[in-house]
């Protein structure tokens, strides 16, 4: 393992991981890694055992990512997602793994993403899985253990003060997407330090980040300047890529069940009553999800919706069910 790449790479996952956390939580999310080793399989044991929750994705050409977070920490994003305070403990048993897979699945998206707007690599991911109580999961290590694995512990806190502690799992052939130019710029400000004494943040903003020029200023707010605006930069990056995407939307007068039968009996004059008062509003869904409600209005001699509410992002999760 090339430790100083492995943290390079682990930093660069997890900056675009929390950018997305960050627009859906509508704060900035900081994260601290703790500790960077290659992984056995004792250790990758161990690791999913302790935690509660386990978001993974293979990735199409080969190796896969894992994301394991303790209890505190998995309600710390799903609070922030949903608008709603954390609970004291992660409820395993009532887990809603579609809500919990709409949330994770943009902030994996947004960990790749980092690596195609940086340094233009583009790592495709297979479909995100959500797990909890995950175990040992021996095909999930197949796919990470080749190569050799890399297992790094980090801390994040979301405002107003809720967070967590979580683990970050990468295949090793993933180091090479950092470029040796980054790696030889990094080894020599790390100074000799070791696999469990990665960079701190501001040495990989320093070594990542050029120097604004004709700014002189005290080097501990220099740094905290370069890296507030790595985190604006990508935060700003990551959203614009979505931001073009199409999506289809619906407006639902209602909805109703109808056998078949009386499916083939419908003809020209045939009147079906959906279910819907005349004073409800009508839904917006956005590929097939519930987003907001409004009034049908007329524009141009064309119908129209005048949105009157938002739907909540608890009232979005819910929907999937």
């Amino acid at each position: 393992m090339n430790a100083v790449a492995a943290d390079i790479f682990a930093r660069g996952f997890l900056t675009g991981f929390m950018d997305v956390v960050s627009a859906l939580c509508g704060g900035s999310v900081p994260f601290e890694t703790k500790s960077l080793q290659s992984a056995s399989t004792d250790i990758l044991s161990n690791a999913f055992r302790k935690q509660a929750l386990v978001v993974h994705a293979v990735a199409k050409d080969g190796g896969a990512f894992v994301l394991l977070l303790s209890p505190q920490g998995a309600n710390s994003v799903l609070a922030a997602a949903t608008g709603q305070p954390p609970t004291a403990e992660f409820d395993l048993a009532n887990a809603d793994l579609l809500g919990l897979k709409e949330i994770f699945d943009p902030c994996m998206g947004g960990g790749v993403s980092h690596f195609k707007e940086k340094y233009g690599k583009v790592i495709g991911l297979e479909k995100v899985e959500v797990a909890v109580s995950p175990g040992a999961d021996n095909a999930l290590f197949s796919a990470i253990l080749e190569p050799s694995p890399v297992l790094v512990d980090f801390g994040f806190s979301i405002p107003p003060g809720a967070g967590g502690e979580g683990t970050l799992v990468f295949s090793g052939r993933f180091e090479a997407v950092i470029p040796e130019r980054d790696v030889a710029a990094a080894t020599s400000k790390a100074g000799g330090k070791g696999v469990g004494n990665p960079l701190s943040q501001d040495e990989i903003s320093d070594i990542l980040k050029e120097s604004e020029p004709g700014t002189e200023m005290e080097p501990a707010k220099a740094a905290k300047k370069k890296s507030e605006a790595h985190s604006n930069e990508a935060y700003s990056r990551n959203l614009d890529m979505v931001l073009d995407i199409r999506l289809v939307a619906t407006a639902r007068l209602g909805r109703i069940e109808m056998p078949i039968s009386e499916i083939l009996a419908l003809g020209p004059g045939s009147i079906i009553e959906v279910g819907h008062l005349v004073d409800e509003p009508v839904e917006l869904l956005v590929n097939d999800k519930l987003i907001a409600r409004g009034d049908v209005v007329v524009v141009d001699e064309k119908f129209g919706l005048r949105i009157t509410e938002i739907v909540s992002p608890r009232e979005r999760i819910e929907s999937l069910r």
